[in-house]
Formats: C-alpha cells, sequence, structure tokens
C-alpha cells in the first residue's frame, strides 16, 4: 500500500515537471544509496546538442519501500518517462 502511494506521489511530481518541448528527452534517475539508506529520484532531461538539467524531485529512507524490486517495475509501468537505476 505504501509502495503504491510512492508510486503515485512520483509519476503526479514527473507529469507536472514535464513540459513537451520539441527535441526534449526526459528521464527519471532512482539513485539508491546503500550507505545511507536512502533512494533518491531525480527527473533529467536535455536537448539535442544541450547539456543535461538534472532536478531532484523527492528523497525517501530504504525502509519505506518494502519490496525494491517490485516498486521499481511498478513505477516503469506508471511513469510516463524512461526511468534509470544507479
Amino acid at each position: 500500500m505504501e509502495n503504491e502511494a510512492l508510486t503515485a506521489e512520483i509519476v503526479a511530481l514527473v507529469t507536472a515537471l514535464i513540459q513537451k518541448q520539441g527535441k526534449t528527452i526526459y528521464q527519471l534517475r532512482v539513485v539508491n544509496q546503500r550507505y545511507t539508506q536512502q533512494i533518491t529520484f531525480f527527473l533529467e532531461w536535455y536537448q539535442l546538442g544541450r547539456a543535461t538539467v538534472s532536478r531532484q524531485i523527492k528523497s525517501v529512507k530504504r525502509q519505506r519501500i518494502a519490496d525494491f524490486e517490485a516498486f521499481l517495475s511498478v513505477l516503469k509501468a506508471a511513469s510516463p518517462v524512461a526511468i534509470l537505476l544507479a
């Protein structure tokens, strides 16, 4: 239940930040920080021939996510952008 609420929140944040511009590529980067026990979500976008812009949109404690692999698969299905795991 917690994973579904977190997924809906992240998808809403990503959808609000996306501006449909020509030749722009959007990605959601998920960073699993092992030593600090946090998972951080970044929305990254770039236009062809320009630098990448990265914005942190959410950071959660690892304990909030029961099954990380299942959470990622649900997020990939629900997200309007590509997801990268770092």
